[in-house]
C-alpha cells in the first residue's frame, strides 16, 4: 500500500511531453517539498505509482496518486 499524496503539477508542454515541472507535494506532515525534475525521472527515482489519475487542462496537470516511498 502506498502513501496517499496530492500533487499539483504545472509545466511546459511540447509534443505531448512535459519537459520540466514543478511538483509541490505534501508528503510528511505539514512539510512541503518542491521538486523540479523531469516527470519520468522523478517517478523512477522516488517512487512507483500504485494508482494514478490524470486530468489535463491546457498546460496544467492535476495528479492524484498513491506512492511507495523508497526508504
Amino acid at each position: 500500500q502506498g502513501v496517499p499524496v496530492d500533487l499539483s503539477v504545472t509545466g511546459l508542454m511540447n509534443n505531448s511531453q512535459l519537459l520540466s515541472i514543478m511538483i509541490e507535494s505534501k508528503i510528511f506532515q505539514s512539510v512541503y517539498q518542491k521538486i523540479r525534475a523531469c516527470l519520468y525521472n522523478w517517478i523512477c527515482a522516488f517512487c512507483h505509482f500504485t494508482s494514478l489519475t490524470f486530468s489535463l487542462t491546457h498546460a496544467r496537470i492535476s495528479i492524484t496518486l498513491s506512492i511507495d516511498l523508497i526508504s
